[in-house]
């Protein structure tokens, strides 16, 4: 008989050997880095915030004030004004006739003609020696704006030499009438007065 066969055992592979691991020793944790501590500054600072300059009205703050003289004024020469043209109208008379210049003819103007004819006429004094009742010398008187009188003389003489030296020395006399009502721009204007001797004398 023939011989058995040898068996052969293989040995079985190894496995590999796992590899070491490390061995982590515990440290304790590190000591903490000292904060440091941040200081705060509590100064004050002082800015300097520009200041816008205030506009300076002082020119408008004398305009206002300059206009409001000026109507004040208008206001005080109105009222001097009607004052005396209500005494004329307590007065009135037609000792003296007037006629005016081209001009203006405003209600305001022909109340300052007749404001004219009341001064020259309460100004006048007829001389008793006169003989003609109806001799009525004429003149021009030019006034300024302001009520001054630029220029008076007779124009139109009676003939009674006596009566045309009271007119002369009335307009001698009268200097100055009264400012032009407010509002009228003229700068001067001219009257012819007519000195009526008949009529004055009834006056009386």
């Amino acid at each position: 008989m023939p011989p058995p066969p040898k068996v052969v055992v293989k040995p079985e592979p190894e496995e590999p050997a796992e590899p070491e691991r490390p061995v982590v020793t515990e440290h304790p944790d590190p000591m903490p880095k000292p904060v440091k501590k941040r200081e705060v500054n509590l100064t004050l600072i002082k800015r300097h915030v520009p200041v816008k300059p205030k506009p300076d009205t002082s020119a408008q703050d004398e305009a206002a004030a300059e206009e409001k003289a000026a109507q004040a004024d208008a206001r005080r020469k109105a009222r001097a004004f009607q004052t005396a043209l209500n005494n004329i109208r307590e007065n009135s008379s037609s000792a003296t006739e007037i006629d005016t210049s081209p001009g203006d003819s405003s209600a305001a103007m022909v109340n300052y003609g007749q404001l004219v004819k009341s001064v020259y006429q309460n100004a006048w004094n007829p001389p008793d020696t006169a003989d003609n009742d109806e001799a009525s010398p004429r003149v021009k008187v030019v006034i300024a704006s302001d009520g001054s009188v630029i220029s008076a003389h007779i124009i139109e003489p009676s003939g009674d030499r006596a009566l045309d030296a009271s007119v002369q020395r009335t307009l001698d006399r009268v200097n100055f009438i009264h400012a032009f009502p407010p509002g009228v721009k003229e700068t001067q204007r001219s009257y012819n007065i007519k000195f009526d001797l008949k009529a004055k004398r009834m006056l009386g």
